[in-house]
């Protein structure tokens, strides 16, 4: 999956890398407060299905 992935609800596939340098962007040193969110699809019972997992977290600048 490529970072412009995108789904049927407009979601982005976004990876961690991409987190961290659009924070580090904007002048930020760490993440904090970071939530995960996940939820299961079944694949009709064979076993198998999709699990999505989403993230957020506040970007903040840290001083000495």
């Amino acid at each position: 999956m490529g970072a412009g992935w995108q789904d049927a609800c407009g979601s982005q596939y976004r990876p961690k890398g991409r987190t961290k340098a659009e924070a580090a962007a904007i002048g930020a040193d760490a993440i904090i407060a970071v939530r995960l969110y996940y939820s299961e699809v079944s694949a009709g019972g064979s076993g198998g299905g999709i699990l999505f997992v989403a993230a957020s977290g506040t970007a903040v600048k840290l001083t000495g």
